[in-house]
């Protein structure tokens, strides 16, 4: 039991972590690109920065990204995303059925079988 809340712990501390590093990208690193069709991808990672006045299209000849590259970095932003609101939608279910539903209720449910010490029939 001991280990299992350590497990959580430090699974918690360290989701916690990832995502604090993923806010600082975000506030630190966000960009935008406007691609030849008219589209604008804004996304963020670590760059180089030219000092370019324009932020949706900073001149930056050394920070291009291919078609490929700005669907990975949309679709990995994405799943981050996905991935914490499970984790919410998940903590709010479990916090709400642990508030309304007794406790009784859970171990009546699991424990309806009647185990004795009597070993299984011998058939001779």
């Amino acid at each position: 039991m001991k280990r299992s809340a350590n497990i959580k712990k430090l699974v918690s501390i360290l989701l916690s972590v990832v995502f604090g590093l993923l806010i600082i990208n975000r506030a630190v690193y966000i960009h935008s690109h406007t691609l030849d069709n008219g589209l604008t991808y804004t996304h963020a990672h670590p760059f180089q920065d030219s000092g370019s006045e324009d932020p949706v299209n900073p001149v930056n000849p050394g920070h291009s990204h291919t078609g490929n590259e700005y669907v990975l970095l949309d679709q990995v932003f994405n799943l981050l995303v996905l991935i914490v609101s499970i984790f919410v939608i998940l903590n709010v279910i479990r916090t709400a059925i642990r508030r309304f539903i007794p406790e009784a209720f859970f171990s009546k449910l699991l424990s309806n079988h009647n185990y004795t010490l009597r070993g299984p029939p011998c058939v001779c």
